[in-house]
């Protein structure tokens, strides 16, 4: 409309000047509160600032004795989880107990709605941009700090490191994918068959690897890819033929598998000395804004996961600060006073957490 009637009076200023004037009662006004933009800013920028060791050493005496375990659950979306309020189907019961002990962050967030940058930026504590990945796809010889990889630094420090993925070999063949997500650890997926993997595979692997592992201490990193397309039906969950319904059926045969795992570290009376941190790499669309699967967009949907921190030790509670993967590793290596001289730009959450 505006530019129709700028045409209409081209070349008269006078008639210009009431359009104008005409369009300016409609302009929306926008005013940016830039003192509360620099307090957000300020207070991102100095939340690991903070020395929480005292407190911590007072709360748990013998946190640097504790093993670490990360569980990824692909493609799980926040707000399909119970502990989230879902309660359309039963999806996550031994997740939902687990979060009425731990500490529940309600506004986590992916660093990318695909899976190969999410967890290059999990695993390193850095933005998908900045790591080793991202400049193997834009074929830059980036150097790196060998302990960028965090499964590499607990390794040096004589904690072993074992990965159990449902990350396909065809998959990790692919150097510009995930090729580079076994990277410093000590035992990655050993054996691995070729062609679908599935979560009593994962099990399986992660407790040979625990029960042979050559040190006292471990950190785990455990990938489930069940919740991801396309969704099998699970009789012992059948929650009905649609997508979206398999989807959540998914997600409860993962939570079930998860459960297996703390029933076999309680066995092994590991509960008790091990964090454990569950969450997902990105969200799931079924539709909403147009889009289906992931890796469409940055609506809530696809980038909003669920991250839930035990802590043996630690009264857990909710947490609405806005949090993301990059943040989880920076926040183990504070837990367990391990030393990082790698400068990363994940932050802890500990002072949400204390």
């Amino acid at each position: 409309l505006r530019g129709y009637v700028g045409l209409l009076v081209q070349g008269v200023a006078a008639h210009e000047s009431y359009v104008g004037r005409f369009f300016a009662l409609f302009e929306p006004k926008l005013t940016l509160r830039v003192a509360n933009v620099d307090d957000l800013l300020k207070g991102l920028a100095n939340v690991d600032s903070v020395d929480l060791s005292p407190r911590l050493d007072a709360a748990i005496p013998n946190r640097k004795n504790y093993n670490v375990l990360l569980i990824a659950m692909d493609t799980v979306r926040a707000d399909r989880c119970g502990f989230n309020g879902f309660t359309q189907f039963p999806t996550t019961k031994v997740l939902d107990a687990l979060a009425a002990e731990s500490f529940v962050f309600d506004n986590a967030y992916t660093n990318y709605p695909t899976s190969s940058y999410a967890y290059s930026s999990l695993l390193t504590g850095l933005y998908p941009g900045s790591t080793p990945l991202h400049g193997r796809r834009i074929f830059k010889s980036w150097q790196f700090d060998e302990r960028v990889n965090y499964a590499r630094h607990f390794s040096l420090a004589g904690i072993q490191s074992i990965g159990a993925t449902a990350m396909g070999m065809e998959e990790r063949r692919n150097e510009r994918f995930f090729g580079m997500l076994d990277d410093g650890f000590d035992v990655f997926n050993p054996n691995q068959p070729e062609g679908h993997i599935t979560a009593p595979w994962v099990n399986a692997t992660f407790l040979d690897c625990l029960d042979r592992r050559t040190s006292p201490r471990f950190v785990g990193f455990m990938h489930y890819m069940e919740p991801h397309d396309p969704y099998e039906r699970r009789p012992e969950f059948d929650f009905g033929k649609l997508p979206v319904e398999r989807y959540a059926a998914e997600i409860a045969y993962t939570d079930a598998k998860i459960g297996e795992i703390f029933a076999a570290l309680k066995d092994r009376k590991l509960w008790d000395n091990t964090i454990v941190a569950i969450f997902s790499d990105h969200g799931e669309a079924f539709g909403e804004h147009g889009k289906n699967m992931h890796d469409g967009n940055l609506h809530e949907e696809q980038i909003h996961v669920p991250l839930i921190i035990r802590v043996p030790g630690l009264r857990g509670k909710r947490v609405d600060a806005p949090v993301s993967l990059v943040d989880i590793f920076p926040t183990m290596t504070r837990l367990i006073g391990m030393a990082d001289p790698v400068e990363r730009q994940g932050k802890s959450l500990l002072p949400y957490m204390l």
